[in-house]
């Protein structure tokens, strides 16, 4: 390998060949020696390109990077090639450093005893290992850890400090710690930056090793030194010692400088301590680090929170949307579309991309960015299509189909790119920034303070203000104090609820959304730094931009509304408001007449209905008979149902949607039309108890007049035309179900609700799930069926066995996508503790522990 300076991409393409080679079975071409140095030189290359990611703030992607270091190094082991204990030692403690940055505190506590089964002494181990003792609530051991490293290093700060905090919950007496008086350090080398002397003695929060007192001779750093994974050009001095220094601080800054070491092959290692300016020199020389794939731009100076309204690829990728009518299929190649120019009315559905300056200037499709696996190395070109076949798997493939798309995919799974922003009106090329009009007028709904307490208990407790004593919340049995646990949420209600929490934005916090929460919900909930919804990503976005607070964004949301109300209020002409539902026309017709298809409305003096029979127009003889735009038929709607408390939204009776009559013997709770469900809501909405006040009211509407006197009211308190406050307040305290959307008031309500085939199937089932597989649905027998090997199986569909290896690796994964669902659902206790019946999903329950 060549000794000039190896800047970072030259590294990373260097780490994706040796990746490659070693994924094949090809013969190395050379000798042994020189594979063991390939391979040594590949678990370096790795260790510091996780470093260098670490101090962008990329954590889970050092982890990444460590981890692969690690599982080279099992190979090598393999393959009879030793790496060295230190660069062991080193990837352990340093990856325990990246999971105590994302809260794996387990893992961090591993990796820590590994590292320390490697070397007790490792200082930097132990302090990890306390820290994540300490955030494990093992208050006692983390003490006993920290104590062994306070030996070690005394004067470190953030050491002392983690030992006062931890004796501080303990109990114990602080006691002064006794300083030893120091010599005076060199500071600056002599011009020709050979070191004659120095002295023992480190800046704080460097190791501090007790030196032995002979003041050790200076020598010349061979060419070939790595500096984090990067080689100097040119020899720099050095001490010649046994000690592993390492220029690493050990307190709360160890998340800024890790482990820096070189090959101890024919190398030596560079002491960090003596930095010299000469060094320094050459650190700023060295180019900008490159992109996070091959053939991706050097991304220059991204700061530790990424601004995604700006587009990082502008320079060297050009996009543009599309749809399937401008954007056609020409051939049967996953490649093979061409983009028209013709104009029409786009969709904009799809993304397209090229990168700028590139002979090839077609128009590439990139897909959504695949989810359902658990990869996090880097993204590969699918191999068939790398070489002009077609792909064995078109819609279900995870690997890319060119390289925009392993730009996009890289970017978007770290947070620097959103989809959304690449376009206006929040693209990079706009102005315009988000705000809380700007989002609420994309997702509607309204922005308000829940009681913390009660949203995140099991099962999720919907809980505002008590109208009593509005400094406690409104859970009927235990009042919290509603300011100290408030939380903001967003809430969208139209067929269901849904509430979307907003979590405080913390320096921790990725602008990017979770891919556990999308697919079967997050198990480490509040605690988990991705978004768990796209409107809590855009308010976090807003919040890193304008530094907005949650009780200013409440605020704005409530000038939003009324604003907004004013002016519709304006608009509206007096011809334009009228009673009742607005995508619903309504009339009183004689229910004698109606029974007889005829259509007979009240004479003048509402004393007979229009029809020469004159029936007595009466309140048990007349019925409200409502017609919507859509099916322009009128239909019956019965009284309002009398039981209590009145459900927070109606559903559709289960025998009517399955086409079939209703069953129910008595009057059935359930609307038993859209239109039904409609105009109940309107009264429940409108405190409107039964058809007699609906009769009046109605009545006054058609009065000259009523739309000037009552314009206000009636755009106020129609949340179906605009949605206040108000509107999404619930009466009582009640247990939600955010599976369906669900309010349930009382707590038969709420076990009618989750023992019911409906909601036991969507804990399983969802819209989105459906396109993620591409074989039939799990037997609960997982085994390859013989007979299908052999060509003799006959049952086709109907077999009980798996038709392949790759349909029995999919039924795996989908076992265990379905009981990471059931493990959420009875988690927050939206299955019922004794319910063992879920149909076809029964066959999960074997497999619960």
């Amino acid at each position: 390998m060549s000794g000039a300076c190896q800047d970072r991409r030259s590294r990373w393409q260097e780490i994706q060949k040796g990746l490659q080679f070693i994924q094949s079975t090809l013969p190395f071409p050379g000798s042994q020696e020189q594979y063991e140095v390939f391979i040594k030189d590949l678990v370096w290359n790795l260790f510091g390109e996780g470093n260098d990611v670490f101090k962008e703030g990329e954590w889970t992607k050092s982890i990444e990077m460590y981890t692969e270091a690690l599982s080279i190094a099992d190979y090598a082991d393999s393959e009879e090639i030793c790496v060295p204990t230190g660069l062991l030692e080193k990837l352990y403690a340093n990856r325990a450093a990246a999971y105590l940055n994302v809260g794996l505190y387990d893992q961090a506590l591993e990796d820590c005893e590994k590292a320390l089964h490697l070397n007790e002494g490792n200082y930097k181990a132990l302090y990890r290992k306390a820290k994540s003792l300490k955030e494990m609530g093992r208050h006692q051991e983390a003490y006993e850890t920290v104590a062994k490293c306070s030996l070690a290093v005394p004067q470190d700060p953030s050491v002392t400090q983690l030992t006062q905090d931890l004796a501080k919950i303990l109990g114990l007496k602080i006691r002064k710690a006794y300083v030893r008086s120091k010599v005076s350090v060199v500071d600056e080398l002599p011009p020709n930056n050979i070191i004659s002397s120095v002295t023992p003695s480190e800046p704080p929060g460097f190791e501090s090793v007790s030196l032995p007192v002979s003041v050790p001779t200076s020598a010349t750093l061979p060419a070939l030194t790595f500096v984090n994974g990067c080689r100097t050009a040119k020899p720099c001095p050095m001490l010649e010692t046994s000690q592993d220094f390492d220029a690493d601080i050990i307190g709360d800054d160890l998340d800024d400088l890790l482990d820096q070491a070189g090959p101890e092959s024919g190398m030596t290692l560079l002491q960090a301590y003596i930095l010299s300016s000469f060094f320094l020199i050459q650190l700023n020389n060295k180019e900008s680090p490159m992109g996070m794939a091959v053939g991706m731009p050097e991304v220059k100076g991204l700061p530790a929170a990424v601004d995604l309204a700006k587009n990082p690829l502008a320079e060297t990728h050009e996009f543009k949307q599309a749809c399937s009518i401008c954007y056609v299929k020409t051939g049967p190649g996953v490649l093979d579309y061409t983009l028209h120019t013709e104009e029409h009315k786009c969709k904009k559905d799809a993304l397209l991309g090229r990168i700028k300056h590139s002979p090839d200037k077609t128009w590439k499709l990139i897909r959504p960015r695949p989810t359902k696996t658990q990869y996090v190395g880097p993204y590969y070109i699918c191999k068939e299509v790398a070489v002009g076949k077609e792909c064995l798997y078109p819609g279900h493939c995870t690997f890319a189909y060119c390289q925009e798309e392993i730009d996009v995919w890289t970017l978007e799974r770290k947070g620097f790119i959103s989809r959304e922003l690449l376009f206006d009106p929040f693209g990079p090329n706009s102005n315009v920034r988000l705000t809380v009009p700007k989002i609420l007028q994309e997702h509607h709904g309204i922005f308000m303070f829940l009681c913390g307490v009660c949203f995140d208990h099991k099962p999720r407790i919907i809980s505002k203000t008590n109208k009593d004593d509005p400094s406690l919340c409104s859970h009927p049995v235990t009042k919290h104090d509603f300011e100290d646990h408030k939380c903001l949420v967003h809430i969208l209600k139209e067929n269901t609820v849904r509430y979307s929490k907003i979590r405080p934005l913390s320096p921790q916090c990725q602008l990017d959304l979770c891919r556990h929460e999308v697919r079967y919900g997050c198990v480490r909930e509040d605690d988990c730094f991705y978004a768990h919804s796209l409107i809590e990503l855009k308010v976090w976005m807003m919040q890193h931009e304008l530094g907005i607070t949650h009780e200013s964004i409440v605020q704005e949301a409530k000038k939003f509304w009324n604003a907004t109300a004013s002016l519709q209020g304006v608009q509206l002409s007096s011809a334009q408001r009228r009673f009742g539902p607005p995508n619903l026309k309504m009339m009183f017709v004689c229910g004698q007449c109606w029974r007889n298809g005829q259509l007979s409305e009240a004479d003048k003096n509402k004393k007979y209905c229009s029809a020469k029979a004159r029936h007595t127009w009466a309140k048990d003889r007349r019925v409200v008979l409502v017609s919507s735009h859509e099916r322009k038929k009128w239909t019956t709607v019965r009284p309002l149902p009398t039981k209590k408390p009145i459900p927070s939204q109606f559903e559709i009776c289960m025998h009517v949607t399955a086409g079939k009559k209703c069953q129910y013997i008595g009057n059935c709770t359930f609307a038993h039309s859209v239109e039904e469900r409609d105009l109940w809501t309107y009264m429940k909405e409108n405190n409107i108890p039964d058809m007699d006040q609906l009769y009046e009211q109605w009545l006054q509407s058609q009065k000259p007049g009523w739309g000037e006197e009552t314009s206000s009211n009636s755009i106020r308190e129609n949340g179906k035309q605009i949605h206040m406050p108000t509107d999404y307040a619930e009466e009582v305290a009640g247990n939600h179900c955010w599976l369906c959307g669900k309010n349930c008031n009382s707590e038969k309500q709420w076990q009618q609700h989750i023992t019911s085939e409906k909601h036991k199937d969507r804990v399983f089932n969802s819209e989105d799930d459906q396109n993620c597989w591409q074989y039939r649905f799990p037997t609960g027998t997982f085994k390859v069926c013989e007979r299908f090997l052999k060509g003799t199986c006959t049952e086709d569909d109907f077999c009980k066995l798996a038709h392949g290896d790759q349909e029995l690796k999919e039924w795996m994964e989908r076992r265990e996508f379905l009981l990471m669902k059931l493990a959420k659902a009875k988690k927050d206790h939206l299955i019922a503790p004794n319910d063992n019946d879920f149909g076809k999903y029964s066959f999960l329950l074997k497999d619960i522990k």
